[in-house]
C-alpha cells in the first residue's frame, strides 16, 4: 500500500484491490446524493434529460439555462466524463486512483483527505455487525436496508467462519449538497470481519450462553472536494456540455453496483 500527494496537496489512497474467488469476499460501489438540497437537485435532474438539444435552438437555450442553474448536474456530467476517460469500471477499483487524480482545480476550490484511516470494533449480533460495517464505510442511512437485502448480508455473515475472515470492500462516491454548498466525497473502505464463537460453558455451568463476537478491522481513506459557488457555474457551465451530458439521476444509477435479488 502506498500514498501519493496530488497538486491539491492532499494525500490520496493508492491501492489495487484484487477480487477474491472466495464467495465470502465482496466488493461494492455506491454512488449517491445526500444533503438538504437533494429533492431540489433530483427535480432539476428530471428537467435535464439527454440528448442535449441542438445549439442555437430555443430548446437549447432553455436546457442551458436549467443546466447553469444546477451545479450538481454539471458535476455529475464532469464526474462521468472523467470516469470514462480513465476507464474506471465499477466492478473493481482498477483505475479508481487515476480517476481521483483527475479532480484537480476548477470547478473545485478545496480538496482535503483524512487518512489512511484504521480502526477496530467488536459487536455480538449480525444486525449490529451490518450496521457497524455500513457506518464505517460511510453508506448513507437511506441506502442501507436496500443494500443489505441485495447483498444478502445476513446470509453472508451467518454461521461460524472462525479462521476465515470475510472481506467487505466499499467505495462510496457521494455528492453532498446542503444550503447551496456542494461537493464530492469519496470513502474507500476495506473491512475484515472475523468471527469468534461463544465461550463454552461447563456441564454444570448455569450461566446464560454468551453470544459470538464479530470483530471489524477497517482500512481506508476519505477524500472531500468543495465546489465553486453558484455564480461560477452560471458563468462557465456551457463549456462542460462539450464533455457530454449525464444528469445526477443517471450518474447514480450507472455508477452503483447492479444487483438482483435472489
Amino acid at each position: 500500500m502506498s500514498f501519493v500527494t496530488s497538486s491539491f496537496g492532499y494525500i490520496i489512497f493508492k491501492e489495487i484491490y484484487t477480487m477474491d474467488t472466495n464467495s465470502k469476499n465482496l466488493f461494492f460501489v455506491l454512488t449517491c446524493l445526500t444533503g438538504t438540497d437533494r429533492e431540489n437537485i433530483m427535480a432539476q435532474a428530471s428537467n435535464l434529460q439527454a440528448p442535449v438539444p441542438s445549439k442555437g435552438t430555443v430548446e437549447y437555450s432553455t436546457f442551458l439555462a436549467n443546466f447553469q442553474a444546477s451545479p450538481a448536474n454539471v458535476l455529475s456530467t464532469l464526474a462521468q466524463f472523467l470516469q470514462n476517460r480513465v476507464n474506471w469500471a465499477i466492478s473493481s477499483d482498477l483505475n479508481f486512483q487515476t480517476y481521483l487524480n483527475q479532480f484537480n482545480g476548477a470547478p473545485f476550490i478545496v480538496g482535503v483527505s483524512s487518512g489512511p484511516i484504521q480502526g477496530k470494533d467488536s459487536v455480538h449480533t449480525i444486525v449490529d455487525l451490518i450496521n457497524t460495517c455500513f457506518v464505517t464505510a460511510g453508506v448513507p442511512v437511506a441506502n442501507r436496508t436496500e443494500i443489505a437485502e441485495q447483498l444478502q448480508l445476513e446470509d453472508l455473515l451467518a454461521g461460524d467462519f472462525e479462521g476465515s475472515p470475510i472481506t467487505l470492500s466499499f467505495i462510496v462516491q457521494n455528492m453532498q449538497s446542503s444550503d447551496g454548498n456542494l461537493g464530492l466525497v469519496w470513502k474507500k473502505t476495506t473491512l475484515s470481519v472475523s468471527y469468534y464463537p461463544p465461550e463454552k460453558n461447563g456441564i454444570f455451568d448455569k450461566k446464560v450462553k454468551q453470544l459470538p463476537t464479530y470483530t471489524v478491522v477497517e482500512q481506508g481513506t476519505t477524500i472531500s472536494l468543495t465546489a465553486q459557488s453558484a455564480s461560477y457555474f452560471k458563468a462557465n457551465s456551457e463549456q462542460f456540455l462539450g464533455l457530454g451530458f449525464t444528469n445526477v439521476i443517471d450518474w447514480m444509477a450507472n455508477n452503483t453496483t447492479k444487483l438482483t435479488k435472489a
